[in-house]
């Protein structure tokens, strides 16, 4: 298991969030290319009425330029339009490494794996 640098930034789309993204590998800065979205996990931390993480589903995620993604996330059912304020979110980024099974036998959920988190704060304006 390697580390990986992980930068996020929150903006504002219509009442919820856009993630921008950057993944790169720790050992030479190269950008980690061609993740997909089950290798994103968002919570919301934090706002001014709220302190308990809550996982939001990613929705989609674009790569462009290399190793830069923008995620969307699904629509949130409990809040579907957050109020004006600042927030806090949790971005962690897992990398799978494919399990090599043994023939004839069903393979196993892959245990490897790059990991890299961070925080990113956002604010929603009227």
């Amino acid at each position: 298991m390697k580390r990986l640098i992980v930068s996020a930034k929150a903006s504002q789309l219509f009442g919820d969030f856009l993630f921008v993204v950057s993944v790169s590998k720790e050992e030479d800065g190269k950008p980690v290319t061609k993740l997909k979205k089950e290798h994103f996990e968002i919570h919301y931390m934090a706002s001014k009425n709220h302190a308990s993480a809550y996982q939001r589903q990613v929705k989609s995620i674009k790569e462009k330029p290399s190793g830069v993604y923008v995620v969307q996330l699904e629509n949130n059912p409990i809040q579907p339009n957050y109020f004006p304020g600042r927030f806090v979110f949790s971005v962690a980024v897992r990398k799978y490494y494919p399990v090599i099974g043994v023939a004839g036998e069903r393979p196993q959920r892959p245990t490897k794996y790059d990991f890299g988190q961070t925080l990113a704060t956002g604010e929603l304006v009227d």
